[in-house]
């Protein structure tokens, strides 16, 4: 497995020289907060061994989750690119990759997914960890499947859109188009 994207400023030297404090890549051993924490940014609190959404304890100590920490020094553990002929579902695609990162983030504090760059051709997305991606990933080939096309990298997936003109609107979850 390929470590996480870094910054141009690399590593740190010195104890422990992780990219930051509590590596999310699972193939390391990873320094844990001691005691209770809460994150000064989103308030997600290191309760018992792990990150959850609760309220802090009164003896919690302000500190940063991972997934915040990463994202204020830019940096991420994979790239979601939409690409191709998306535009026409534009605001669907974005609200299918809105709900899916939300509904992930609430299981699982830590995964996040965030807005890198949002250019005419070419959307781009910053993930803090794997199981979101693969989430995101899933919920768009079940919902545009006969038009997307993945093309999985190391860093970068890539979810071309092919033309969807002249054909039937893009597959709901069988949910949503049963009803009364």
């Amino acid at each position: 497995m390929h470590p996480v994207h870094h910054s141009s400023q690399g590593f740190r030297k010195g104890r422990g020289a992780a990219p930051f404090p509590y590596h999310l890549d699972t193939h390391t051993t990873a320094r844990k907060p001691s005691g209770t924490v809460v994150c000064r940014d989103c308030r997600a609190v290191f309760f018992a061994g792990r990150w959850a959404w609760r309220p802090a304890p009164t003896q919690a100590r302000p500190s940063t989750c991972p997934a915040c920490w990463m994202r204020n020094r830019g940096q991420f553990a994979h790239v979601i690119a939409i690409a191709g002929a998306y535009r026409q579902h534009r605001h669907e695609i974005l609200a299918r990759i809105r709900n899916t990162a939300r509904a992930e983030m609430a299981a699982h504090p830590l995964e996040r997914l965030w807005p890198l760059r949002m250019q005419p051709d070419r959307l781009e997305f910053a993930a803090s960890g794997m199981h979101v991606v693969r989430r995101v990933l899933a919920a768009l080939a079940m919902t545009f499947h006969r038009h997307v096309e993945l093309r999985r990298g190391d860093l970068v997936t890539e979810v071309l859109f092919r033309s969807m003109a002249g054909s039937a609107q893009p597959q709901h979850s069988r949910s949503h188009s049963q009803g009364a």
